[in-house]
């Protein structure tokens, strides 16, 4: 069973298990994503939690304000599954489609489009301008991963 994010962060000493009592008891009272909410307590940052979770799945961590994002990209994946998956094509490179995504263990997302996930933070995410990016409404943490189209 994969240990769980908040775990993790106690067990690296990212947060204290105090932290993480208030941050669940947070999320309870207002929803949302248990990093999601770290961050927005103040408890974490949002590239140590990319961070972790890079090192946790064994995939590279990208910063999405540093990369440069081809528009005819975003076309390869309909708007639907897009916003179905929280995802976000960013290159392609012969076969390979390299795409952003906020949960890299949603294996239905998988499925569909066959892929192996890395991650980058919510905060460089959100640094691009938001015409490039399908209508989510999400401000967790994005995904990048390589796909066989």
């Amino acid at each position: 069973m994969p240990i769980k994010l908040g775990e993790l962060l106690v067990k690296e000493n990212l947060i204290s298990p105090q932290q993480l009592q208030e941050a669940l008891t947070y999320q309870k009272q207002h929803g949302g994503k248990l990093g999601y909410n770290l961050v927005k307590l103040g408890f974490v940052k949002d590239e140590e939690i990319t961070g972790l979770l890079s090192r946790q799945y064994g995939v590279p961590a990208i910063n999405l304000a540093r990369f440069e994002i081809d528009s005819t990209v975003i076309k390869l994946v309909p708007a639907e599954t897009a916003q179905k998956y929280q995802i976000i094509p960013l290159s392609r490179a012969g076969a390979n489609l390299t795409i952003a995504m906020v949960d890299p263990t949603n294996v239905f997302a998988m499925d569909d489009i066959k892929f192996r996930p890395a991650t980058t933070s919510s905060r460089s995410s959100r640094r691009k301008p938001p015409s490039w990016i399908p209508s989510t409404g999400t401000t967790a943490p994005l995904i990048p991963c390589n796909s066989r189209k």
